[in-house]
This record gives C-alpha cells, structure tokens and sequence, in this order.
C-alpha cells in the first residue's frame, strides 16, 4: 500500500464542493456500481444506490447552505491496485464561525482509471457516558 495524493486531493474537491453547495462534484465521484453506500451522522442517514446518495446530497448541501467542511490534520489517502481509502477528522464550520469535529472515513475503487467513491461513513465522537451510560475505556 502506498499514500496517494491524487485520492487526498480528490477528498479535498470533495470538501470544496460541500463548502460551495456543489452537487456535480459528488455526482461525478460516486461509483454506479451496486453496493455503493454513504453513511452520516444521523441514525436515517443510511443511503444505498447512487441515486438515493445524489439525491439527500443535494438536499443536505441545501439545508447546510453557508456550511464548510474543512480537512483536518490528520487526512491520510492510500491505495493498493484499484482500491483507495481515506481517514479523516474534518470539521463542519457553521456561518457563525462554530466548529464541529466530525470522522470520515471512504473507500474508492478505480473504474474505467477513475477513482469512484463506493463507500462513505461520517460521524461525530460522542463520549461513551453518552452512548452507554458509563464512561469507557478507549
């Protein structure tokens, strides 16, 4: 496995592409293979098939109008033959200047020698006295 800047600089479209409501960008990104799945934040947010995917995209980027999504230190891109991934702790930046930590983490595979998303997961850290109850080792 190598690092691959070309993948980290696709990831950084991405982010540019949320931060300026851009839904073609995503559109131009996410595999049609089956299978392809985005993961967020909210229990609902679990979205299988491209069109389903393009079409809360293009809702959210509405509804998180002003919004950006800035790349956090710790963005790592690696790939191995036509399978890449990426880690990362973004923040969400609200209009107001408030800074969200968020997680993100995608799989991509290279179709026809382009790189496509087919798997996505963003989240954010919630401490476990909050998920379980009891505070826990980590």
């Amino acid at each position: 496995m190598q690092r691959s800047a070309e993948i980290e600089s696709l990831v950084r479209e991405l982010y540019e592409s949320f931060g300026a409501g851009d839904p073609d960008r995503l559109d131009a990104l996410i595999s049609g293979e089956d299978g392809v799945v985005m993961i967020g934040t909210a229990p609902t947010e679990w979205w299988v098939g491209r069109d389903m995917i393009l079409d809360r995209w293009r809702n959210q980027l509405q509804e998180m109008a002003g919004f950006a999504l800035e790349p956090g230190p710790e963005l790592q891109a690696f790939e191995e033959g036509d399978v890449g991934w990426v880690m990362d702790r973004p923040s969400f930046v609200a209009p107001d200047g408030l800074r969200v930590p968020g997680r993100f983490t995608v799989v991509l595979h290279r179709e026809r020698g382009v790189w496509k998303i087919v798997q996505g997961h963003a989240s954010m850290g919630v401490p476990g006295e909050e998920t379980t109850g009891r505070d826990r080792a980590t």
